[in-house]
């Protein structure tokens, strides 16, 4: 994998991004027995290529903590306890298995330890990863996984997800399935779950309800408007006659003309969103990636 470049504009290591039930930011220094011990798990990465020894996940998962863009540790909000991690990286262009040709698409891969699988965590994890690669990575329309075939967990979860599966080819030994997820692929509200829907507009409009200028106010108008049309797609008729309400009130809000740029990527962040409510009920392994490697790590990508 290649190393993610963020924009300058992007700071790292970045604000811990909330969920309904997780913490999702940097590695820490803390964070190193528990990797060590996700690295080494045979249930785990039984279709990451194997487990490591000992030593070598004790090497790779050397410091700087913090410092690698794009690695992310998943923890539980309730408890603090550790439930994986997510990662960013670029897809290496001398790798199969590519949408473009230069390669270096932008890859999501992830790995959960087996005692947290069966609560959708996985889901709601990757789903956050891939919000947040939407501002931070705007100019990346697109974004890869790839999984072996066998692993049917990580195969339903990149569908609910909203991923298509693109090519097929062999790697390390395995059949491999490359899937990409353009912002046409995602669930347009039908048939989505309410609670979804539900859940991702309260998350964005408590946050940012406790803000106090009025742009931030809009920007709270903004997601209710959006989030209400996301309702409409769906065919629910108590949000259509709520749209034109809440985007009436956008409209008449001052600062709406400076908001307007954002209209598109906060639909695309909810609408997305709306997927995750049903997550991780298959049993096994749900680790997206199929070779060690693809595990996020908080030392440099290698």
């Amino acid at each position: 994998m290649a190393d993610l470049v963020l924009p300058q504009y992007v700071a790292w290591p970045p604000t811990p991004i909330g969920t309904d039930r997780l913490i999702i930011g940097a590695p820490q220094p803390s964070d190193r027995p528990v990797l060590i011990a996700l690295l080494t798990s045979p249930e785990a990465f039984r279709y990451l290529g194997g487990p490591r020894s000992t030593s070598d996940a004790e090497h790779f998962s050397e410091g700087p903590f913090g410092r690698t863009p794009g690695s992310f540790v998943v923890t539980r909000a309730d408890t603090g306890d550790f439930v994986g991690t997510v990662g960013l990286n670029r897809r290496d262009a001398d790798r199969p298995g590519h949408i473009q040709p230069a390669g270096l698409e932008l890859e999501i891969s992830y790995v959960l330890t087996p005692r947290q699988w069966g609560h959708g965590y996985a889901t709601e994890s990757v789903e956050a990863v891939l919000t947040w690669a939407a501002t931070a990575l705007p100019g990346d329309v697109v974004v890869v996984a790839c999984t072996q075939a066998a692993n049917t967990a990580s195969v339903a979860l990149l569908r609910r997800l909203g991923f298509t599966e693109g090519e097929r080819f062999v790697e390390f030994e395995a059949q491999q399935c490359l899937w990409q997820r353009r912002p046409a692929d995602l669930p347009d509200g039908t048939g989505a779950p309410r609670e979804g829907f539900d859940s991702a507009l309260r998350g964005y409009t408590s946050r940012v309800g406790r803000r106090r200028s009025k742009e931030e106010w809009a920007m709270k108008t903004l997601g209710l408007g959006v989030g209400v049309a996301i309702g409409y797609l769906a065919g629910n008729s108590e949000a259509r006659r709520k749209a034109t309400r809440a985007f009436q009130q956008l409209k008449a809000t001052p600062p709406a003309k400076a908001i307007e740029d954002r209209v598109s990527s906060k639909v695309t962040q909810i609408s997305s969103r709306m997927s995750t409510a049903e997550a991780d009920d298959n049993q096994g392994p749900v680790s997206l990636g199929s070779n060690p490697d693809q595990a996020v790590s908080p030392s440099p990508s290698r």
